[in-house]
């Protein structure tokens, strides 16, 4: 309850603070006029993160003809919000919600999505951009600024109180901007930053995006300003991955996944890695075929002295393995060209047991996570060992369970479209 209670003071002060003072500042202003710039012509517009509604307001009076979703956790902000936007002409064009902007949907897709000063403080920086994209229309514009790497807090808040001095407002909003003050000193330490090369990247390599058409700084150089285009279209050729560059960019895809999407990540560790196993694996990687990026990826280690799989019963698994063919040949690269978000899953599923297939491969081995055995169960797999509950500590829930595919008759009926085929219950 204690916990509680301090975050509610916490976040009542912040809106205080914002609606007093940081909006008034000629630095704020800046940003929102940045932001805008890069909305033109969007009409309707999603504001993830709308605190007090200023950046809603600006937008519907530069363009009465938009209609803006704004979306915002703290209460206190959209009361705040709720207040400008009643009182202003645009209400009927402006809808307030309040929710998580990091799972938030909606029953349409939007022209843009904006987000100020809210990525920072997200404890899943990536789940939030993933949503960012999902919410967007195609060719639908992104427009994000948060606090760079390593900012200076205090230069901003020395800035505002110099401004008051000077046109005789301090004294009325000096206690907003000592209240900014201290918030801001709280968050510092637990800030999710990003420099403006590491954003464009992950915008582009990861998320999906299909380029950053602008990236700025702002907020007196302390944020960075981007705003990313979505692709318009998707592709379906499959091809065999035929160069070092996008082996590595693999690679890259393959390192961020594994360390879990929806957590932050230091750019630090996202770089490109290879490993001993890379070479006696099949790969799979599903690359937009309008950006060129790595949007997923599926890879399978041959089972060999140097490869375990994370079973008590490990006579069991080594019986299906002594019954089969080699499970994999080493060093097989394939790309699919796909849309992200369109059941790219089923498709790298899909490539990989075609691939198997047409090398004679006649079973296969995976340590699969419980809660997906339904998928599992659909391609007619077995249970040959117990579950592992310390399989790794980079997978939430870190637990795996051993399970054997039989390929001896091709491909599992689940991709024939079959749905008359018998599914088999995995048990645990």
């Amino acid at each position: 309850m204690k916990k509680d209670l301090t975050n509610q003071i916490v976040w009542s002060d912040i809106a205080t603070a914002y609606e007093k003072a940081v909006v008034r500042t000629s630095f704020y202003d800046n940003l929102m006029k940045k932001l805008m710039t890069q909305l033109k012509g969007r009409k309707k517009i999603l504001d993830l993160g709308c605190g007090v509604g200023y950046l809603i307001n600006e937008l519907m009076k530069e363009d009465p003809s938009r209609t803006i979703v704004g979306v915002d956790a703290n209460e206190y902000m959209l009361e705040i919000a709720r207040k400008n936007v009643i009182e202003d002409r645009f209400s009927k064009k402006v809808t307030l919600i309040h929710g998580d902007a990091v799972t938030f949907e909606y029953h349409e897709k939007f022209d843009a999505v904006v987000s100020s000063n809210l990525l920072f403080n997200l404890k899943t920086p990536y789940a939030f951009l993933d949503n960012a994209y999902a919410n967007l229309k195609p060719g639908g514009r992104f427009v994000l600024t948060s606090a760079k790497r390593d900012p200076d807090l205090g230069l901003a808040i020395r800035t505002m109180k110099e401004e008051f001095k000077a046109d005789g407002r301090f004294d009325s909003l000096e206690k907003y901007a000592s209240v900014a003050e201290e918030v801001n000193s709280r968050f510092l330490g637990e800030m999710k930053t990003f420099s403006n090369a590491e954003i464009e990247k992950v915008l582009t390599d990861f998320i999906g995006f299909r380029k950053v058409v602008s990236n700025q700084n702002g907020y007196l150089d302390q944020n960075f300003v981007v705003a990313a285009d979505k692709p318009k279209k998707e592709g379906e050729i499959i091809y065999k991955i035929a160069n070092e560059n996008e082996r590595l960019q693999a690679y890259n895809l393959r390192y961020h996944i594994l360390h879990d999407r929806y957590e932050f990540i230091d750019p630090n560790e996202t770089r490109i890695e290879k490993t001993s196993h890379d070479d006696h694996a099949i790969h799979f990687v599903a690359i937009d075929p309008i950006t060129d990026r790595v949007v997923g990826c599926l890879f399978y280690l041959e089972y060999d002295e140097n490869v375990g799989f994370p079973a008590e019963n490990e006579i069991e698994i080594d019986y299906f393995l002594n019954m089969h063919s080699k499970l994999a040949t080493p060093g097989r690269w394939y790309v699919l060209p796909t849309y992200r978000h369109r059941g790219i899953g089923k498709k790298l599923f899909e490539l990989y047991f075609k691939t198997c297939v047409k090398s004679s491969v006649t079973g296969t081995v995976f340590c699969i996570n419980p809660e997906n055995k339904g998928f599992f169960e659909k391609l007619g797999a077995k249970k040959i060992g117990e579950i592992n509950s310390n399989y790794s500590e980079f997978r939430k829930p870190a637990q795996a369970m051993p399970v054997y595919i039989d390929l001896s008759a091709g491909m599992p009926a689940y991709f024939s479209g079959n749905t008359k085929e018998k599914k088999i219950k995995i048990t645990q």
